[in-house]
C-alpha cells in the first residue's frame, strides 16, 4: 500500500467510527427516553390506582397490576441505555 492509500483508508475508518459513535449516542438517548416514558406512565397508573381505591377497589387493583409492566419496561430500557453507553471492551481501552 502506498502512503496515499493508507491515508485514504484511515480517513474512511475514522468516518466509520464517528458514524458508529453517533449511532450509539442516538441509541442511548432513545433508550433513556423510552425508559422515562414508561416510568412516568407507570407512576401515573399507580397514582390513579391510589386515587380510585376509595371509589372502586376493583378498578384500583386492575390499574395497579397494569402499572407493573411499565416498571419492568423502565428497568429494561434503562439497562439497555447503560449497555449502549458502555460498549463491550470499553473498560479495556487505555
Amino acid at each position: 500500500m502506498t502512503q496515499a492509500e493508507t491515508e485514504a483508508e484511515l480517513q474512511s475508518l475514522h468516518a466509520q467510527v464517528s458514524r458508529l459513535q453517533q449511532q450509539r449516542d442516538g441509541d442511548t438517548r432513545h433508550c433513556r427516553r423510552w425508559a422515562s416514558i414508561s416510568a412516568c406512565t407507570g407512576v401515573a397508573a399507580l397514582i390513579a390506582s391510589m386515587v380510585l381505591y376509595a371509589i372502586a377497589p376493583a378498578v384500583s387493583y386492575d390499574l395497579f397490576y397494569a402499572s407493573l409492566p411499565f416498571g419492568f419496561l423502565s428497568l429494561a430500557f434503562g439497562s439497555a441505555a447503560r449497555q449502549a453507553s458502555n460498549p463491550p471492551g470499553a473498560a479495556m481501552r487505555p
